[in-house]
């Protein structure tokens, strides 16, 4: 699993097995959906260094993979030959190093990085980074936050922040870097977050955005479901899962992750449309259990996926027609051809 352990555990109620949507400690209303197109892919192994990736981005002619690397912390290829163009982002304590990074969107020639470490977002020239120029065109700071947890990139004075307070739980809001002002709070569940379940135990929570900062998808481990918060219509906020039981408040705080039938994980894939989401489904008997479910924004279920390898993190290639995956147990990259699938959900 994707090791990014964000966030503690939040109690939520998953979903009974009726169409009718239902409350749960998540803030908007439930929705199970069942998902009527299906399709089995294959991917083809590729032949590049993968050894240590975390994440891999395609931005006009690159592919851009983040690595746990020491001491650059990305290596790019051009995307055609899969030749290596070469490694950036050094790692460090400098002032114009970086610490962790992971890549939140990209909109050519540029890339925004989200610097954990040290609490700002970048805007990145691929071009001038490869062509060893000035490369960061901006810089974002974010450190007089308390607690922040993931940052995105909406426009030069609104970042989408995800926080955590103890009397609050987990909460969004948009934030004025230029004059420090907080707007459109909204906390993500109906209950506050006690101190004997933060101790209980530790689950990923992973997000991404909608392109026009409107929306916001998080996929919350070993609770089977999408959320999506609304930020402008919080009422409008909901909870998609395919499950067809209720976890109690006490099996999921009793219960050992592993042994949840089924799960979300990893960063989900946004775009203006469509939201992608990895699926592990305990219930399949055997190794090739990971599913990639695409819905709309609205929570329409769309099409259903079932991939051949134990894919833990990937990304969608719309120009192209592709996704990548990564194996991390294998450290490998695979690619999939959806030109089909995406043509179908035009």
């Amino acid at each position: 699993m994707k090791n990014i352990k964000l966030a503690f555990l939040i109690i939520a109620v998953a979903i009974s097995s009726c169409s009718n949507e239902k409350k749960s400690f998540f803030i908007g209303n439930v929705k199970v959906i069942n998902f009527e197109k299906q399709h089995a892919i294959s991917g083809e192994h590729l032949n590049v260094d993968s050894i240590g990736i975390n994440s891999v981005t395609v931005l006009g002619g690159f592919l851009i993979m983040a690595i746990y690397g020491d001491p650059y912390l990305t290596q790019i290829y051009d995307l055609k030959t899969l030749d290596l163009i070469g490694k950036f982002l050094l790692k460090g304590q400098g002032p114009n190093d970086f610490g962790y990074i992971d890549i939140i969107k990209k909109e050519y020639p540029y890339f925004w990085v989200q610097d954990r470490a040290y609490e700002n977002i970048q805007a990145i020239n691929v071009e001038n980074l490869i062509g060893n120029t000035q490369a960061t065109v901006k810089k974002i700071r974010y450190d007089n936050i308390v607690e922040p947890f993931n940052a995105f990139y909406v426009n030069d004075t609104c970042l989408l922040i995800k926080s955590f307070d103890v009397s609050k739980g987990l909460y969004y809001f948009y934030y004025n870097p230029e004059n420090g002002a907080l707007s459109h709070e909204i906390t993500m569940y109906n209950y506050p977050i006690t101190g004997d379940i933060l101790q209980a135990k530790m689950i990923p929570l992973a997000d991404c955005m909608k392109p026009d900062g409107s929306k916001i998808v998080s996929i919350s481990g070993v609770l089977d479901q999408i959320d999506i918060l609304d930020m402008h219509y919080p009422e409008k906020s909901i909870s998609v899962t395919t499950a067809n039981y209720r976890y109690s408040y006490e099996y999921i705080k009793n219960t050992h992750n592993d042994e949840m039938k089924t799960s979300y994980f990893s960063y989900p894939y946004c775009s203006d449309k469509l939201v992608f989401a990895l699926y592990e489904n305990n219930d399949i008997k055997n190794s090739n259990n990971i599913e990639l479910h695409i819905i709309d924004w609205e929570g329409n279920p769309v099409y259903k996926l079932f991939l051949d390898q134990k894919i833990e993190a990937f990304s969608v290639d719309f120009d192209n027609g592709f996704m990548y995956g990564i194996s991390k147990v294998e450290e490998k990259l695979y690619r999939y051809d959806i030109n089909d699938i995406l043509a179908k959900l035009e």
